[in-house]
């Protein structure tokens, strides 16, 4: 499939075949995959029929901003990565925990984070780890459910930790990194369904 955008039929059946059971729909609006250049229609990920992305419409895009076509849903199964050498919490969980969402571009290629000697975006993402502890926290339901379905099995630490690398890795270079509660909230809804 070289220089072709995916289907969304091929997307979907990636999707379906993952072995996770979660069925998350990745709408790729290939109907726009002809046009030229390509970067400048959005396509957004859909979950239960809404759109997770606030932008659904076409955006010029200079071509030094990354590109956004979707989000992978990166779940991690707490026995796999348990070791005897690592001081873990007992018992160890067995179902599957979030890793985070990953912003991809239409190769499958992971967005680059974002970088704060050449920013794409004005203004700057939050990048202070405690701005973000205490945006997260000030959401009560949002940071129990992060501390619950985080894939922290250390025996020490908040797990703010695990999760402000998440967001400067991934949500930085979102269409969420002027909403870092809504890329956590989609995180969560995503993991639920």
């Amino acid at each position: 499939m070289v220089g072709q955008f995916p289907t969304n039929e091929e997307i979907i059946n990636k999707c379906y075949t993952t072995g996770f059971g979660y069925k998350l729909l990745l709408q790729y609006a290939n109907e726009t995959a002809h046009l030229k250049p390509p970067q400048e229609y959005v396509p957004w990920v859909v979950v239960n029929h809404q759109p997770l992305r606030q932008v659904a419409f076409a955006v010029p895009q200079p071509s030094v901003i990354p590109v956004v076509d979707f989000y992978k849903l990166a779940l991690q199964w707490p026995p796999s990565v348990y070791s005897s050498t690592l001081n873990c919490k007992l018992p160890i969980p067995t179902e599957f925990k979030i890793h985070g969402i990953w912003a991809q571009d239409a190769h499958d290629t992971p967005v680059p984070p974002y970088d704060t000697h050449h920013p794409y975006t004005n203004p700057q993402p939050m990048t202070s780890q405690s701005d973000l502890r205490q945006l997260l926290v000030s959401d009560v339901a949002l940071w129990n459910q992060l501390l619950t379905l985080s894939p922290n099995l250390a025996s020490t630490g908040s797990g703010i930790g695990f999760w402000f690398k998440e967001w400067m890795k991934h949500g930085t270079c979102s269409d969420f990194a002027h909403h870092p509660l809504s890329y956590f909230q989609s995180a969560i809804q995503l993991r639920t369904i």
